[in-house]
């Protein structure tokens, strides 16, 4: 290609390159923010994986494997830290800015994909959606989007190589979170749209999740540990729901941040949502829109599963911005909709600014945490003090859903899962190894407390004393007098 054909072609996509450096910057703005529970769990599931526990026989977990071998491949490219996986997320996330863009070109216009890819950007960086951090919803969404272009590809070329590259997508999709199945809805509908070889393309689509979905449980079958399996997977969530656990929505304070947030976003769904309305009232309705509408409407419905966390509601982020694209396309020189858009614009730009530069909020009487720590500050201040301070044979105990500070002081927590564990695993703990510092967290200090009230865990902290207070409260082992 000689120069001046090079520059032209550059010229072309000056905008696509510009939204590109755009992204970089929003994202990487964020990657030194706190290190969410999420984040923390995935982590020290990897970290485990990496010392040949096995996962759901070693270590408790109700998720998929996907998104442990994502932070373990990361870890073990490019360290053991949290930035290793929020890069590969950078990465995936540039990758579908390329991916979408060419998908709605073919299916819209360049104008709309443009447009698209600018909603996509600023949705994907809501703060209260969490985009910037490695969360599951997070790679979920990029698989997804691969899946999406791999089957249009398919539609356009009729090459089965397409189709089985979109039906592996969607399988990694759901090692990551079971959520993403819901993306069969729509798949199904454009496959089943059309003439020929329907029963066929089906097959070949739902293939890699079929044959690799069964090499995974018979791996699993065969390290005899089916019985984990059905009760982290079942009886675990059944039990939760009985105790109303996860299945509990968030509190209002949640909402009003999903919403205000993501005010510009839900506007413009909004409007599209009603055009199309009215568009198949008049049977005017075309086959990509009905697409959209079933890829919105599909991971919508999961978004409302309780408990609603804000990163739920990335999984809708792909679809909102194409239905967002078109809007603003067709609409952007009425000056009245650019007003208006304007406003609305700055209600969430205002909003979403409260979570700048740290994700935590704690604003009057609204206290959203993302971790058992108050700030990224507090959470690297008390990593680095146990780093420092625990010998290779002392180790600690947590009181807190913060799984982060096990997986990057590389200690064990107590029973195999790491959240809340019960009394006597405190005694196992204590009575088995050197424990030299206990962390209390304020949100679990009344669960403390009630440890107390038994005999053998009162002996037990009576060999402690308090060495910071604070959020956590440190205590420390006293030493031994001879």
């Amino acid at each position: 290609m000689t120069d001046k054909k090079f520059f032209i072609k550059l010229r072309n996509y000056k905008y696509l390159i510009l939204l590109i450096i755009l992204a970089l910057i929003l994202r990487f703005a964020w990657i030194d923010t706190i290190i969410e529970r999420d984040e923390g769990t995935f982590g020290q599931v990897a970290w485990r994986m990496s010392n040949d526990e096995l996962l759901y026989k070693d270590i408790a977990e109700s998720k998929p494997p996907g998104i442990f071998v994502i932070y373990l491949a990361s870890t073990k490219l490019l360290g053991n830290n949290i930035y290793s996986a929020r890069i590969v997320n950078n990465i995936l996330f540039l990758l579908s800015i390329l991916i979408l863009f060419q998908t709605t070109k073919k299916l819209y216009n360049k104008k709309t994909a443009l447009w698209s890819l600018i909603a996509y950007i600023f949705f994907m960086n809501i703060p209260f959606y969490e985009g910037q951090l490695a969360m599951a919803e997070s790679f979920l969404v990029y698989f997804i989007i691969f899946s999406f272009y791999f089957i249009i590809k398919y539609l356009e070329t009729k090459n089965n190589w397409f189709l089985i590259i979109s039906g592996i997508s969607f399988f990694i999709a759901i090692t990551i979170k079971q959520s993403a199945m819901v993306w069969i809805i729509p798949s199904l509908y454009l496959l089943l749209k059309e003439k020929k070889n329907r029963t066929k393309n089906v097959l070949l689509f739902l293939s890699p999740t079929i044959i690799l979905g069964f090499i995974i449980i018979a791996f699993y079958l065969a390290q005899n540990i089916f019985h984990y399996l059905r009760f982290f997977l079942f009886d675990f969530l059944i039990l939760r729901y009985n105790k109303g656990g996860f299945y509990r929505y968030v509190e209002l304070d949640y909402w009003f941040f999903i919403i205000s947030q993501g005010f510009i976003m839900w506007t413009l769904v909004t409007i599209w949502i009603t055009n199309t309305i009215k568009k198949f009232k008049e049977k005017k309705v075309l086959k990509k829109d009905t697409l959209i509408f079933l890829w919105f409407i599909s991971f919508f419905i999961t978004t409302l599963i309780p408990p609603s966390f804000g990163h739920y509601f990335l999984m809708v982020v792909p679809p909102a911005s194409i239905m967002a694209g078109s809007i603003l396309s067709k609409n952007i020189k009425n000056k009245k909709f650019y007003a208006i858009i304007i406003i609305i614009l700055a209600i969430s730009i205002i909003s979403q600014s409260i979570q700048w530069k740290d994700f935590p909020i704690n604003k009057g009487n609204i206290n959203i945490p993302y971790s058992g720590f108050d700030s990224k500050q507090e959470q690297k201040e008390t990593i680095n003090f146990l780093k420092h301070n625990l010998n290779e044979n002392e180790t600690f105990i947590a009181f807190g859903w913060s799984p982060e500070i096990y997986w990057l002081t590389k200690r064990e927590p107590p029973g195999i899962s790491v959240f809340d564990f019960q009394e006597y695993l405190f005694i196992r703990k204590t009575s088995n190894e050197k424990v030299k510092y206990i962390l209390i967290f304020e949100e679990r200090e009344e669960k403390f407390i009630n440890f107390n009230k038994n005999k053998k865990i009162n002996k037990i902290l009576d060999n402690y004393f308090i060495l910071r207070e604070g959020n956590p409260k440190i205590l420390e082992l006293k030493q031994k007098t001879i």
